[in-house]
């Protein structure tokens, strides 16, 4: 090994990006800020689970029914319903992850559910946790 390579600082390997969802630009270079990796597929995740279906022009099918199932009692059934919506909606529309595991409890206002969607990417060897708040919108 090279001295140089003792100071070099090893740069995470890039398999996966985005640009921000608010168009920052980035203070050094001028041009759009982006994401990498595991924060890209986050970004992606919460996108595709907060749009209503149609809501996407020439894409009607992307995106889920969570809102619809914001106004439905808070009970076991609606938490599995939930659950169901965001497996399906993950597994039709994000073709990079594997879900491992999803979670649904109401917060303690009974008015947001909390959403932990434990997952793995393709090419990243570790599990990433995303955590999601749905709130019901009057």
């Amino acid at each position: 090994m090279s001295r140089s390579d003792k100071f070099t600082p090893l740069t995470k390997k890039e398999y996966y990006s985005d640009f921000l969802m608010n168009f920052d630009m980035n203070p050094v270079t001028g041009i759009l800020a982006r994401t990498t990796n595991e924060d890209a597929i986050k970004q992606s995740l919460k996108n595709l689970i907060l749009t209503n279906m149609t809501e996407r022009p020439y894409s009607p099918l992307t995106g889920s029914r969570i809102n619809s199932l914001m106004f439905d009692p808070i009970d076991p059934f609606t938490m599995d319903n939930i659950k169901t919506e965001i497996r399906q909606t993950i597994t039709n529309n994000e073709p990079r992850v594997n879900i491992i595991d999803i979670f649904v409890k109401p917060s303690l206002d009974q008015n947001t559910y909390i959403v932990n969607i434990i997952f793995s990417v393709i090419n990243i060897p570790q599990e990433i946790r995303l955590e999601i708040f749905l709130q019901r919108v009057r």
